[in-house]
């Protein structure tokens, strides 16, 4: 090839699959807001399959030419077009040459007398229609070049717009996968809190078993009978419990109809003075259709007085859903044995 501006090897080694990726993404942005290097990029396109027709091209750039720059269907067929114009081209030249030749060979003044050429009409000159349809033939076909030529612009400035979005898509996926990974990072630490915390809540249930190990537990049972599922319900049941000055715990028991829930929150209420103790992700145990729930209340929070026991559902996400009230009566009773 011709030599270069560094602006043409620029386009050549763009063209021909050379340019680092860095450079490549510069050079892209350009060509899709240029307009004149979007036209030097086509010339230069062009200029390129011709020197391959030709053999002009390095051993090296043929080897790029092979592998990348004909990857283009677009190429491919302006190839083939080439390379058909040049034979064409180089066939009419052969007949013209071969016409003018014959010309010259009538127009020789020889001495012919007497004798008999039998292949004389080879020596005719080429009619001048002929000519005419091998003129109109390349006509077309250069019309044909240039609606190809249009046609592939059109295609590869289209392709270098959807290589920009798809560019651009990446670097969208690479912000998400990154704020995934910080999102499960974050997930995990606040897994390990919870953790933790559970552990802590664990030890102080062992701790308060430990205190009360010593005192009066208090054992009774709330049947699904008891369970009311709204306020405006079913009638209410309440359950008196008896709990002598030496109780430590009241240990309850809850018995209610199978659920969706796994994890339950139980917050016990006193009708006069509001919550009296709650406890959060509790595990029902399932027997059959039902599920059941044991609850170690202490009986320091459990002054005399009406309470009303209520049961709600906590889902994976989103808020707990009530599942039922259970209603209490305490008592607290004398040195005497006798309550009031």
């Amino acid at each position: 090839m011709k030599t270069h501006s560094d602006n043409e090897l620029l386009v050549i080694n763009y063209l021909l699959g050379a340019l680092p990726e860095a450079e490549l993404e510069r050079f892209e942005g350009r060509f899709l807001k240029d307009e004149a290097l979007f036209e030097e990029v086509q010339e230069i396109e062009d200029e390129l399959i011709d020197d391959y027709v030709s053999g002009a091209l390095s051993v090296e750039q043929r080897r790029l030419f092979d592998k990348y720059f004909l990857r283009s269907p677009q190429r491919q067929q302006k190839l083939k077009f080439a390379r058909s114009l040049t034979e064409h081209a180089v066939s009419w030249k052969e007949n013209f040459e071969s016409a003018k030749t014959g010309d010259a060979m009538v127009s020789k003044p020889i001495d012919n007398a007497g004798k008999v050429f039998p292949f004389r009409s080879w020596a005719q000159p080429v009619p001048a229609w002929r000519q005419w349809v091998a003129i109109a033939a390349m006509v077309l076909m250069a019309v044909g070049a240039a609606t190809l030529w249009l046609r592939n612009r059109e295609l590869r400035r289209e392709l270098i717009a959807e290589n920009a979005k798809a560019t651009e898509l990446g670097q969208e996926i690479k912000v998400q996968s990154e704020r995934s990974v910080e999102t499960s990072a974050q997930l995990s630490a606040e897994q390990q809190q919870t953790q933790k915390l559970e552990d802590q809540l664990e030890e102080l249930q062992k701790s308060i078993a430990a205190t009360t190990a010593r005192k009066l537990i208090v054992t009774t049972m709330l049947g699904v009978d008891y369970l009311v599922h709204g306020r405006g319900g079913s009638e209410k049941k309440v359950k008196t419990v008896e709990l002598p000055p030496s109780t430590g715990v009241l240990r309850l028991g809850l018995e209610f109809e199978k659920s969706r829930f796994d994890t339950f929150k139980i917050i016990l209420r006193r009708a006069e003075s509001g919550t009296a103790w709650t406890r959060g992700g509790l595990k029902a145990r399932i027997l059959d259709n039902k599920q059941s729930l044991s609850l170690a209340v202490p009986a320091a929070n459990l002054p005399a007085g009406n309470y009303e026991l209520i049961v709600s559902g906590v889902p994976i996400d989103g808020p707990a859903e009530l599942v039922g009230y259970y209603f209490l009566k305490v008592i607290r009773s004398t040195s005497d044995g006798k309550g009031h």
